[in-house]
C-alpha cells in the first residue's frame, strides 16, 4: 500500500475518476488540496451500519465490500469508484457497513468540502446526481440480496441447531455409584459450548466440556470437529494425555483462528481417583462429602489453539482422589459471567454459595437451583454467552 500521494498524483487520480473527469485542471487542483488519504487494513471497518455519516470515499487502491445486518453482500467496489455518497444528501445513518476486502487506501470528502468545492459547479452536480441515481438502483439490489441471504440463514438455523443438539449425550448416566446431570443453552441458535460423557470401559467414565471462542456457526463447527476428533481418539485410548494432544493437534491444523478452553476428566470408579486436564477453563468445583469443603480443579495448561505451536507443559494433567458421595460441578464461563441489568456478573462466589447450599440434594435439583438463581439474577437481561454445566455425584 502506497503512502500519501503528492498533489500532482492526486490530480492525476481525479482525472481518471468518472465523477470528476470533466473538471478542468484548476478545479482538480482545488479539489486535490482538500482530499486526504486514509488507510485501512484488510477486514477492518471503514464505516458501520446505523452510524451517522456525512462523508463519501474515493477508492485509491484496494477493494471494499458491503455488509448488511452482519451479512456480506456480493457487491464489491474497487479503484476509482466512490462509496458512501448517499450520506451527503439524506443525512441518515449508514444503511450498510463498509469493510476493507483488501488493504485499502481511500480519499475522504466531507459534506462541507463537497459543498464548498463541488456543488457550485453544475457539471459536477449533474455527474453526482447520475452517480446517486445509479447507487439508488444498486441499493435496491443490495437490499434484495440482503433479504434473500437473511431468509436463507434463518431457514438453515433450525437445521444447524438440530445438528448441534445431536452432539450432546442422549441420556444421563445413572449408575449405583455415579450420576450425572447436564445442561447446555446456546446464546444464539447455535453456540460454541459442548459437553459429553464417555464410556471408556474398565470402570472408567470420561466427562468433557469444551468452550470454543464465540457463539456462532464457526464456533459450532469447531465443537463438531472436536467431537469427531474425540470419537476417533477414544476408539484407541481415552487416556487424558493422548486425548489432549490429539485435540491440540486438530485445533492447530484447523488454522481457523479460533481457540477453545476445555476440561477433560476421567473418573476411575474402582480406585476412586480422577485424572484431569484443565486447558484455561473455569475451575470445576469439587465438594468433599467427608470434610464438607469445596476444592477446585485448577488450570493445567493454556487454552488450546490460543498460541499455535506452543508445546504442552510437562505436567498438563493431574490426578486426585475422591470419596463416595462427593459432588462435582463443571461449567462454562457463560454461567459466572452472566450479568444483570447494571452489568454486574454472577461471579464465582455466588455460584459456589448456591452450589454449597443445595449440595446435599439430588443433583437434578442442584442443577435446577443453579439455573433458577441464574434466571433470577439476570432477570430480563438477554443471554450473551452459552451456558453449560454438568453435575456429577460419585
Amino acid at each position: 500500500m502506497t503512502g500519501e500521494l503528492s498533489t500532482y498524483e492526486k490530480i492525476q487520480y481525479l482525472s481518471a475518476v468518472s465523477l470528476f473527469s470533466g473538471l478542468d485542471y484548476e478545479q482538480r487542483e482545488k479539489m486535490a488540496s482538500v482530499v486526504k488519504s486514509y488507510f485501512y487494513s484488510v477486514d477492518s471497518y471503514i464505516c458501520k451500519e446505523g452510524k451517522a455519516g456525512d462523508s463519501m470515499y474515493l477508492i485509491v487502491e484496494g477493494t471494499v465490500r458491503l455488509e448488511v445486518d452482519g451479512l456480506p453482500i456480493s457487491t464489491q467496489r474497487g479503484k476509482g469508484e466512490c462509496i458512501g455518497e448517499m450520506a451527503l444528501i439524506d443525512n441518515q445513518p449508514r444503511s450498510a457497513s463498509l469493510r476493507a476486502a483488501t488493504d485499502v487506501q481511500l480519499f475522504r470528502l466531507d459534506s462541507d468540502q463537497i459543498e464548498a468545492h463541488l456543488i457550485q459547479d453544475p457539471q459536477i452536480s449533474r455527474k453526482l446526481f447520475n452517480v446517486l441515481n445509479t447507487r439508488l438502483r444498486d441499493g435496491l439490489s443490495i437490499q434484495v440480496d440482503s433479504i434473500r441471504q437473511r431468509e436463507a440463514r434463518e431457514k438453515e438455523l433450525p437445521l444447524a441447531a438440530d445438528v448441534q443438539a445431536s452432539l450432546f449425550p442422549k441420556q444421563e448416566i445413572q449408575l449405583s455409584d455415579f450420576h450425572t446431570a447436564g445442561y447446555c443453552q446456546a446464546a444464539q441458535s447455535v453456540g460454541g459450548d459442548y459437553y459429553d460423557y464417555l464410556d471408556l470401559g474398565s470402570d472408567r467414565i470420561g466427562i468433557i466440556i469444551v468452550d470454543a471462542v464465540g457463539h456462532s456457526f464457526h464456533s459450532a463447527l469447531f465443537t463438531a470437529l472436536v467431537k469427531s476428533c474425540l470419537q476417533t481418539q477414544t476408539s484407541y485410548t481415552g487416556a487424558v494425555p493422548s486425548v489432549v494432544k490429539r485435540i491440540q493437534t486438530t485445533v492447530d491444523q484447523a488454522e481457523s483462528g479460533l481457540y477453545l478452553t476445555m476440561c477433560y476428566i476421567i473418573f476411575d470408579l474402582a480406585s476412586r481417583t480422577l485424572t484431569y486436564t484443565n486447558a484455561g477453563h473455569p475451575f470445576p468445583i469439587h465438594y468433599r462429602s467427608r470434610t464438607g469443603q469445596l476444592d477446585t480443579l485448577g488450570s493445567t495448561c493454556m487454552p488450546l489453539g490460543l498460541v499455535q505451536g506452543i508445546p504442552l507443559p510437562p505436567r498438563y494433567f493431574r490426578r486426585i482422589s475422591w470419596d463416595a458421595g462427593d459432588t462435582f460441578l463443571i461449567y462454562s464461563d457463560g454461567v459466572t459471567e452472566a450479568t444483570d441489568a447494571v452489568n454486574e456478573e454472577v461471579g464465582e462466589k455466588r455460584l459456589h454459595d448456591v452450589f454449597l447450599s443445595h449440595v446435599h440434594r439430588p443433583i437434578e435439583e442442584i442443577k435446577t437451583a443453579i439455573l433458577e438463581e441464574l434466571k433470577l439474577f439476570t432477570e430480563a437481561t438477554p443471554q450473551s454467552d452459552d451456558v453449560t454445566l454438568v453435575l456429577v455425584r460419585c
